[in-house]
């Protein structure tokens, strides 16, 4: 969880008041806001210290991440501005919607992802630094919470995609998602840099030095497996004794793929073949694998979540749009800390025809 970003809720809240259309902000105050608040939003009232520590921690988060901080009066100052406003009002809704809904936060899940926060002593000084109280980040993470038992309620009604749906998915993207090309299983012996980098130009020559030596201990009767697991330089040959049982050229070097495609199965390369990580000596372990489609079956769990995540996102995306320009409708902010007006037009687009909920 980041404490810098917008909850998943917060950030569908910033496409609502993009899709309701553009302007800028109304000046004009209303009675019903106090004097020493921004805003009324629904029945919360939204206070200027509030506001005020909520710039304060905004700016001082940006030095943190070395950003320059912008002057006051400038187009980016009243930028920020307007970010902090739009944050606390939709702080404010999502506090009152739980609360009609009967959500809580639940206090294990609160004191989990606080430990989590307060344990990592770096992101823990980067908050304090910034001018993050404990009293901050506990909210962010309670809005986090609230947030997520939202969308669950969102989606609750969401329907599985039926089989046809999933069929026809995979009908329509067969071409582009489930081909793939002619594979091989090969084994190989990197000589590189021992992190796993790419080398230097000044660096190759050394290592075709290196790779000419182990081709001789090769020709020599050497075991292929030791020598990998004696010189290589692959990171993965801890765990896979070099050895990759699908090399194409869609996912490999594209001189690594054509060499390993030309052997004979059982034969290593008598050259060694350059890329960006070095020199290696390839042997293939098996037949080439002819181009085809990943089977039906085999893809089809992974289409069922993918629509389901899909159609999961649009249900709480537009529940969200008609929430968000409900409370637009409910809301007064005093001069100078109205939300844009874009926020009050009728939104039409993914469901959304009004302003009334």
């Amino acid at each position: 969880m980041s404490l810098r970003r917008p909850t998943a809720l917060i950030a569908l809240a910033a496409a609502a008041l993009a899709l309701a259309g553009c302007g800028g902000g109304s000046s004009s105050s209303k009675p019903d806001v106090p004097s020493d608040a921004i805003g009324v939003v629904g029945t919360r009232t939204l206070l200027k210290k509030d506001f005020e520590h909520l710039m304060a921690v905004g700016l001082a988060s940006m030095k943190v991440q070395g950003q320059t901080a912008p002057k006051p009066g400038t187009a980016e100052y009243v930028s920020l501005q307007s970010n902090a406003v739009y944050r606390m009002f939709v702080i404010a809704v999502i506090r009152q919607e739980a609360a009609a809904e009967g959500i809580k936060v639940d206090p294990k899940k609160e004191t989990e992802n606080l430990a989590k926060v307060t344990s990592n002593a770096t992101y823990a000084k980067q908050l304090k630094d910034a001018g993050y109280t404990q009293a901050d980040v506990k909210d962010l993470i309670e809005i986090n919470l609230l947030g997520a038992e939202l969308q669950k309620k969102a989606t609750k009604t969401v329907s599985a995609p039926t089989a046809a749906a999933i069929q026809a998915y995979y009908d329509a993207n067969k071409e582009t998602q489930y081909k793939d090309p002619e594979a091989r299983s090969v084994q190989h012996i990197l000589l590189g840099l021992k992190n796993g980098g790419s080398p230097k130009a000044s660096e190759f020559p050394a290592l075709l030095v290196q790779a000419n030596a182990v081709l001789k201990q090769l020709k020599g009767g050497a075991d292929f497996t030791k020598l990998v697991k004696q010189y290589s330089t692959d990171p993965g040959k801890v765990t896979n004794d070099g050895k990759y049982p699908k090399v194409t050229a869609r996912d490999y070097q594209p001189e690594f793929a054509a060499a390993s495609m030309k052997l004979k199965t059982g034969e290593y390369t008598l050259v060694p073949v350059k890329t960006v990580f070095g020199y290696h000596i390839i042997k293939a372990l098996a037949g080439i694998v002819p181009a085809g489609y990943q089977a039906f079956d085999t893809v089809k769990a992974s289409i069922q979540q993918q629509l389901q995540s899909k159609a999961s996102s649009e249900a709480t995306s537009t529940w969200f749009r008609k929430l968000i320009i409900s409370y637009v409708a409910k809301s007064s902010f005093a001069t100078g800390y109205a939300l844009p007006a874009s926020a009050t037009a009728p939104v039409t687009t993914a469901g959304v025809s009004s302003t009334k909920k």
